[in-house]
């Protein structure tokens, strides 16, 4: 189901109001992650899109950023959503 939530402006909509909501909500303070020199790490992952682990290897993450993967897949009739 690519390009679901660029298509169906309900679901983006959506998911942009839970952020509004949550967003407050979270008061820490993150550092930022940028893998430099001899430093390496490996994101990993259930990619909601296919339900197959994903790496992101030496992934960039800006200070005070909270990574949130979306994304939308059929599932079998007797799976709850």
């Amino acid at each position: 189901m690519t390009g679901f939530f660029s298509i169906d402006s309900v679901a983006r909509n959506t998911l942009e109001t839970a952020a509004l909501i949550y967003e407050p909500l979270l008061a820490d303070s993150l550092e930022a992650i940028v893998p430099t020199g001899g430093e390496t790490w490996t994101a990993e992952f259930d990619d909601p899109s296919t339900g197959f682990v994903t790496s992101l290897v030496d992934l960039n993450v800006p200070e005070d950023t909270l990574m949130v993967f979306v994304g939308a897949r059929n599932l079998p009739a007797a799976s709850l959503g």
